[in-house]
């Protein structure tokens, strides 16, 4: 399997499919594959974007090692038709039990207040102009 590692922390990684996008059937397959190694305690499917999210115990680098070795495509989901992955979203609960990061909390706080200056200090026109760039840039992501 090709993917990037595009986050890590202790006991956690989040990687990126070089494909992209996964069918409800891949998702499956893949989510139950990837459970299926003994190191992992969780798995968290992203079909939209290709991204998965995994708890782990122990080392990063067997895990690693295991997810390049894996192949989604050999029908691991088979004996399983009716079991449905979870869903791509967070629920408010889950995001509340979460939490920010220290360091997201000081980079909102940052854009905030840059904001807020620049509400201030700014004429309506110029405000306006900045604003609809910003929900440009917003639009293209």
């Amino acid at each position: 399997m090709q993917y990037t590692v595009k986050h890590r922390a202790a006991g956690w990684i989040r990687i990126r499919l070089a494909k992209g996008k996964l069918t409800l059937q891949e998702s499956r397959e893949l989510r139950l594959a990837i459970l299926a190694l003994p190191q992992v305690r969780d798995v968290r499917l992203f079909m939209q974007t290709g991204g998965i999210g995994i708890s782990y115990d122990g080392e990063e680098g067997p895990l690693l090692t295991a997810l390049k070795d894996l192949d989604p495509g050999r029908g691991a989901c088979q004996a399983y038709p009716d079991t449905e992955p979870e869903s791509p979203f967070l629920d408010t609960a889950e995001i509340k039990q979460r939490g920010l990061a220290p360091h997201v909390k000081r980079k909102m706080r940052m854009q905030l207040l840059t904001e807020a200056a620049f509400d201030a200090i700014m004429p309506a026109p110029v405000q306006l102009a900045y604003h609809a760039y910003q929900l440009y840039k917003l639009e293209k992501m």
